[in-house]
């Protein structure tokens, strides 16, 4: 069915809801006060204005005229002439029609061509527009002025077109114009409906000849008597109480009219969401250029070469750092100022508990280059010889310490291993993705307003917020190698080629030209070599190659005793740098920034043209009412 109607029993139940909130209003305000002494008197009764629903309709009576437009949709011409009869008191401006604005989801194009009276004289009016129970649209006519009162008999005369009124329904398989005629709105008797329907020579020859009416509130079944015309249908019903009205159903021959446009036809939800998707991927690739072509890290030599010593002036915990391995930065630096025979690292066994196994003793710090002074006084918090610090990584204290370190070394190697390059092309890219995130929105909620899905656009929508985010997150500047970082990684490159080398092939790099332009080792002397290994031992950590380091500098020990030997044999070096890095390290939590708070006119679904319809169950109808 193209048009999606409210469903009259859940109006039903609405209205039962109301009734019984207003007999509970009514009972709550008859129970009395409790009477006491002190108790105030109760406050003098509002003077109470008339009610200006309190008058008659006797007549209604609606010319209709249906045909259909060059394009295939049915258009619809009415001129309603309502007759009031109003009291003789100060009570009424005029009268409040209210008028549909749509059909289901389809739009009617209501357009008031005039208000007049018996005469044809013009009536002065407003509009303004509401909403109805269910959230339906209405174009409300306020007729009157506000400067004067109406007396007695009063007749208005209410011409206005629509279009798109005939619905398509599965269960009847025909074109119908299935209307409500005054609506169930009106709180006012209705002493007699008329309603005439002429229909072009066209659209005679289209009905089917299946045709019924019905009368009273919504819901209702009651048949009411539908006689044909030289040219169409009429119907009259008289004594209609307050909120009832008259609805019928002509039927017409499958195809009679094209279907009125539905938000999902409409190109907001069909254009542009595609017009959205190829925004972000024009994004996509902007975003890739700037990756592979501007946001390239410098150049290095091009080649890498084994290396036995650090890169100038790079500390342990900067290079675990440059190599994207910050979670080893930490124990290799420990161990690190261990084969610098800064510091001693005391093994006190497993009765010492998980957390206070290990203690870092401060022997001679005097001889550290500047990053490992600045890991000693981290660590340490002094740099006095002889400072112990327990590695329990349940000391906040301690893990506040480690925590300034690293951001320490991400600072230092962010300003002199790495650079950002702006650039106005990620501001502009990054401008349009947001924009193109915030069309999308605005296209969901305009679809879920309007109930209005192809089948395929919240899928897209999705795809446009979420892709457009990720795209966005890359668009930014990163950072890049700087020529010095970039000379700096190959060495560290080299360094882990060397560390996973045969010993001969070792022996052969400390021998080669390469390697006397370097600090020189004399591979004879086993003293010397033993030392060169245990200062890679932080890099084989950083490398995560420090079990076989370990064994290959206990082969070397086995020959050339070393003060440190005992200290790295006995270490588990995997579970260590495992369990030590900065993160295992509990720190103090940030101050809490949280608040605590407290706090204390309807339709159907099928047709009615076979008489399975019922009153209020088609477009159209409204209502009304005095003001």
């Amino acid at each position: 069915m193209r048009h999606h109607r409210h469903r009259h029993h859940l109006r039903g139940l609405r209205m039962l809801a109301s009734a019984v909130l207003a007999i509970a209003a009514v009972a709550v305000s008859a129970v009395p006060a409790s009477a006491s002494a002190s108790a105030p008197p109760p406050p003098a009764a509002p003077t109470m204005r008339a009610d200006v629903n309190d008058f008659t309709i006797p007549s209604f009576d609606i010319e209709y005229r249906l045909s259909r437009d060059a394009t295939g949709f049915s258009a619809l011409h009415v001129v309603e002439t309502i007759v009031a009869d109003f009291q003789q008191i100060g009570q009424n401006h005029g009268i409040e029609r209210a008028l549909p604005m749509s059909y289901g989801q389809v739009d009617l194009e209501l357009r008031v061509l005039s208000v007049r009276d018996e005469t044809g004289a013009a009536r002065q009016f407003t509009t303004y527009d509401s909403e109805g129970l269910y959230g339906e649209p209405f174009r409300v006519l306020r007729i009157g002025s506000s400067d004067s009162y109406v007396h007695g008999l009063q007749s208005y005369v209410i011409e206005y077109t629509m279009r798109h009124v005939v619905g398509t329904f599965e269960d009847t398989g025909v074109d119908e114009f299935y209307w409500d005629l005054n609506g169930d709105g009106w709180a006012q008797p209705i002493a007699e409906v008329t309603a005439r329907l002429h229909l072009t020579p066209e659209l005679q020859e289209a009905t089917t000849g299946a045709a019924a009416c019905y009368a009273g509130i919504y819901g209702g079944t009651t048949p009411c008597e539908l006689t044909t015309t030289p040219d169409g249908f009429a119907v009259e019903v008289a004594e209609l109480q307050p909120y009832q009205t008259v609805t019928w159903s002509i039927a017409f021959a499958p195809g009679t009219f094209r279907p009125g446009p539905l938000p999902s036809d409409s190109w907001f939800v069909r254009v542009v969401p595609w017009v959205l998707l190829g925004v972000l991927a024009a994004a996509l690739l902007v975003v890739l250029w700037l990756r592979i072509f501007v946001f390239r890290d410098a150049r290095g030599r091009g080649v890498v070469i084994a290396q036995y010593e650090p890169y100038p002036e790079l500390g342990v915990m900067e290079a675990a750092q440059l190599l994207g391995r910050e979670s080893k930065g930490l124990p290799a630096q420990f161990v690190q100022l261990v084969v610098a025979r800064a510091a001693r690292l005391i093994d006190r066994g497993e009765d010492a508990g998980r957390d206070e196994r290990y203690r870092l003793e401060l022997l001679d710090p005097s001889g550290l280059d500047k990053d490992d002074a600045i890991a000693v006084a981290s660590i340490f918090g002094s740099t006095k010889q002889g400072a112990k610090v327990d590695l329990d990584r349940s000391d906040q204290k301690l893990g506040d310490r480690l925590a300034a370190l690293v951001a320490k070394v991400r600072t230092a190697v962010s300003r002199d291993y790495r650079a950002t390059r702006a650039t106005p092309v990620t501001t502009v890219t990054r401008l349009v993705l947001f924009a193109n995130g915030l069309a999308a929105v605005v296209v969901g909620f305009w679809a879920t307003a309007n109930d209005a899905d192809p089948g395929w656009l919240f899928l897209q929508l999705a795809v446009v917020i979420i892709g457009g985010m990720v795209v966005f997150g890359f668009a930014g500047a990163p950072e890049r190698l700087t020529r010095q970082g970039a000379l700096a990684l190959e060495h560290l490159h080299g360094i882990r080629e060397y560390l996973q080398l045969a010993e001969a092939d070792r022996i052969r790099v400390l021998q080669s030209p390469e390697g006397a332009e370097r600090t020189p080792i004399d591979t004879g002397d086993r003293e010397a070599v033993v030392r060169l290994n245990e200062r890679l031992l932080p890099y084989a950590i950083i490398f995560g190659i420090e079990d076989q380091w370990q064994r290959e500098l206990g082969t070397l020990y086995a020959t050339t005793p070393s003060e440190i030997a005992s200290t790295v044999g006995a270490l588990n070096l995997g579970s260590f740098a495992a369990g030590y890095a900065a993160a295992s390290f509990a720190t103090t939590p940030p101050p809490s920034t949280s608040s605590s708070w407290s706090s204390s006119g309807g339709s159907s679904f099928s047709g009615g043209s076979s008489g399975g319809g019922f009153s209020g169950g088609g477009g159209g109808g409204g209502g009304g009412g005095g003001w």
